[in-house]
């Protein structure tokens, strides 16, 4: 055959489309493989037998040396090693010429292995030769295997890191397992020895002869069965025992009472004092998540009383009840713990009547960035007077929306509003303080109250940076945090050991990733927690 004649059989499979579609493949074939730890993509043209000559963005491997005997085999690696993290990994060869006699080997190798021999020969390489079709063992006797091939036909190579194994495939059918006890660290490999022999390489991004997502999705499955289908030994009665413990516990810490019961009709673990405890929980959590905070508090107060000792919990949640205030939120307007409120619309705006405070000089004064320098510039600290009047920044009176639905509550005319929104934020104001004084500084303290008081700064609270403070599902964390204050108060976890073991299994699955450990390549745990 002559060098034209073997041109003309390597011409380009692989376009820019191709690429693209096979690149999103490779993600979907090996979805635990991060971009920093790359795939074999071509053949190594600095990793090669002089007499290989590469073509077609390094997938082609020519032979262009004299081939008179054994020792003047050439073989070449791949770009990268396999990545374990990919749990199985496949690979295809089409033969484009045979050459003079088809003595190619198609297999694998470590990075030290001799490449002036075909795949097998060696210590840590692996082999399936054309020529008589035997398998070779880091050894140079073969062992019978599967059939020859020859010009035309296309050798996979799947390696199999979870059982330490390989097979091969002929024209897409699995010839059976080859090898066993595979390295960690291993290259695709091919070698050539007669003058034309010519190979051209898949790497995944082309279609398989072989049905490998098939094969992969088997496997994913089987991975999945034998998970779901785990049994405990009659031997293990206790550990069953635990396992209900811990969904009992769940079921209790987050209130699911109902479900609990139900359960515990059957597994009798868990104590009436527990359901009391939990049927509690469950009553001030919904008051926190009904935008209920003054009622939540006084609720705390009169199931767990020294609970709310911790000025920290009650910063917490007091922050809460003002931007349910800052919120309009009906439950909250209407208490009079400090102060006595009106009726409101249904639109969040800012108690200051809009257009109707300027300074002197005919300026509109301009809320500070930092509420809390605010406060030091007794803009709330000197800003009651009257119920009808604050003093600014610069010493100016700035006039306060009236409420004109007069009632007979003395409360409604001498603290409008916008004064009770201030003199409560005075008092959370003075109350940071004496965190401070008693803990030291708090940033996160510091914070929570800060976008409070910030939301005070804008016509329409709920058109400002700082709206999804107005949000529902904002009050789910004050909800927990108090919950698990409650929890922790009576020795019981902060969290439950189901969600603690769910964290250490999602732990232990990262660690198995970093110390790149193929067992977990087929485990999404995201999939059996849903």
């Amino acid at each position: 055959m002559t060098d034209k004649q073997s041109e003309s059989i390597v011409q380009p499979r692989t376009t820019t489309t191709t690429i693209k579609f096979g690149s999103e493949r490779l993600a979907q074939l090996y979805p635990h493989v991060s971009d920093d730890t790359p795939l074999p993509s071509k053949w190594n043209s600095k990793d090669k037998a002089p007499t290989l000559v590469l073509q077609q963005n390094n997938l082609v491997v020519t032979y262009k040396g004299p081939g008179k005997s054994h020792k003047d085999a050439a073989s070449i690696r791949a770009d990268h090693p396999i990545p374990p993290l990919t749990g199985i990994y496949y690979y295809e060869v089409t033969i484009l010429s045979k050459g003079r006699d088809g003595y190619m080997g198609i297999g694998l190798s470590t990075k030290e292995v001799n490449l002036n021999r075909l795949p097998g020969w060696d210590k840590g390489s692996y082999g399936y030769h054309g020529d008589d079709g035997h398998s070779f063992c880091s050894s140079g006797s073969g062992v019978a295997y599967g059939p020859t091939f020859t010009t035309g036909d296309t050798v996979g190579c799947c390696v199999n890191f979870v059982e330490n194994s390989c097979f091969y495939t002929r024209n897409g059918y699995n010839i059976g397992t080859s090898f066993r006890d595979i390295p960690n660290e291993v290259y695709p490999t091919v070698g050539l020895q007669t003058p034309m022999e010519a190979i051209e390489a898949n790497f995944g991004l082309n279609s398989f002869k072989f049905d490998f997502d098939k094969y992969i999705d088997e496997y994913r499955e089987k991975t999945r069965r034998s998970i779901l289908d785990c049994t405990l030994k009659e031997n293990e009665l206790l550990h069953r025992t635990q396992l209900r413990r811990i969904v009992s516990t769940y079921l209790v810490h987050y209130g699911f009472c109902a479900t609990a019961e139900q359960f515990n009709k059957h597994v009798e673990s868990v104590f009436a004092d527990e359901l009391n405890s939990m049927r509690n929980r469950q009553l001030i959590q919904q008051l926190i998540l009904d935008g209920r905070t003054t009622d939540a508090i006084e609720k705390t107060k009169e199931l767990f009383p020294s609970l709310l000792n911790d000025k920290n919990l009650l910063f917490a949640l007091k922050v809460r009840q003002l931007i349910e205030m800052i919120n309009g939120t009906e439950s909250e307007t209407k208490h009079s713990s400090h102060l006595s409120t009106s009726k409101q619309t249904n639109k969040t705006t800012s108690p200051f009547k809009s257009g109707s405070h300027q300074n002197s000089n005919g300026t509109t004064p301009t809320p500070s960035n930092n509420p809390m320098e605010v406060d030091d510039e007794q803009y709330l600290m000197n800003g009651l007077t009257n119920g009808h009047a604050l003093i600014d920044g610069d010493g100016h009176t700035m006039e306060v929306e009236h409420n004109h639905d007069h009632r007979n509550d003395q409360d409604d005319e001498d603290y409008p509003l916008l004064g009770r929104i201030l003199q409560f934020g005075r008092e959370l104001h003075t109350l940071k303080q004496q965190l401070t004084l008693e803990y030291g500084e708090n940033p996160q303290n510091d914070k929570m109250l800060q976008d409070a008081f910030s939301l005070l700064a804008y016509p329409d609270a709920k058109l400002s940076p700082l709206a999804h403070l107005l949000e529902p599902s904002q009050r789910e964390t004050v909800s927990n945090i108090l919950n698990s204050a409650i929890l922790e108060a009576h020795d019981m976890p902060r969290h439950p050991a189901l969600e603690v073991l769910v964290g250490y299994l999602g732990e232990c699955d990262k660690l198995m990733h970093k110390n790149h450990i193929p067992d977990c390549a087929f485990i999404d745990l995201n999939k059996y927690l849903r």
